[in-house]
């Protein structure tokens, strides 16, 4: 149940606001996105994740 996750995170939202996350690469945002599901569970990844997809230029 990935809800639990979600709503348990409260560290999730420091951890995006952090101008320091390494989004300079596709390489470097997927090691970010690791660590934060290792870290504060699969809600806070998939919200690194959406953030990173926003900030990154279309190809």
């Amino acid at each position: 149940d990935e809800s639990e996750d979600i709503a348990s995170g409260p560290v999730c939202g420091s951890a995006r606001s952090n101008p320091h996350l390494p989004l300079g690469s596709d390489g470097e945002a997927l090691l970010q996105i690791r660590r934060a599901r290792a870290y504060q569970g699969e809600g806070c990844a998939k919200a690194l994740a959406a953030e990173f997809l926003a900030k990154a230029p279309m190809a």
